[in-house]
């Protein structure tokens, strides 16, 4: 199984980056994001999450149910969703997953790069 590995950017806790390694696959999301949830339940405050897709040339299949599925997991004090690094592949298949959940796509975003992102969630 690919990694998908998540850090808190720095002591505050009010984003995890998560990293998707070249070849990650649902089953490691869902590993990752199960945990990532339990400690966003546990803090008090919002929390941004921090998707690097830099190492991602395309989603893996049946992206849109699986995105759906893990976007309505998220604990109710995940704050903004960050996505850096897309590819324009990748950024296609997004957008076109935002226009059909417009509910999603208000909380999602998009950068370049994790410093942009890092920016986007405080100083």
């Amino acid at each position: 199984m690919t990694q998908v590995t998540f850090q808190w950017t720095d002591e505050r806790q009010i984003a995890i980056y998560i990293q998707l390694e070249r070849g990650w696959d649902w089953d490691a999301l869902y590993i990752a994001q199960t945990k990532v949830n339990q400690v966003i339940s546990q803090q008090p405050h919002t929390v941004d999450l921090i998707y690097d897709m830099t190492l991602t040339p395309i989603l893996p299949r049946g992206y849109f149910s699986h995105i759906k599925r893990i976007h309505s997991a998220y604990p109710k004090n995940c704050g903004m969703v960050l996505v850096v690094g897309c590819n324009r592949v990748v950024m296609q298949m997004l957008r076109g997953l935002m226009v059909s959940y417009w509910d999603m796509a208000q909380q999602f975003a998009f950068c370049d790069t994790p410093k942009e992102a890092y920016d986007l969630v405080g100083p």
